[in-house]
């Protein structure tokens, strides 16, 4: 099987298409393509379903954004009762769980 070359994709570059056992065959030869400036359509039953394309951008791709500080004030609202403490014998719970089955 091979990448079909179609028409250039809006961005100017060459557009590829190919089936979803074609990219799971050969991904890295894709990722070439990608590479290499290009666009790839992932196609599933001869419709498109995904687009590879290269990342344009610098800088981290991923930005990770610590907890929100409770804006609207849930906190407060969704406060759980502290849990009672209260001895057991743990020895009694479990002969009694036992004697259950």
């Amino acid at each position: 099987m091979t990448m079909r070359r179609s028409s250039r994709s809006q961005k100017g570059g060459p557009t590829n298409t190919a089936n979803v056992a074609e990219i799971k065959a050969e991904l890295s030869r894709f990722l070439r393509h990608v590479q290499a400036g290009e666009t790839v359509t992932v196609m599933n039953r001869d419709r498109p379903v995904a687009r590879l394309v290269p990342v344009t951008e610098e800088g981290p791709l991923l930005r990770i954004r610590g907890p929100l500080k409770d804006p609207a004030g849930l906190g407060r609202l969704l406060r759980v009762p502290p849990i009672e403490r209260r001895p057991t014998e743990r020895l009694k719970i479990l002969m009694n769980d036992r004697r259950k089955r």
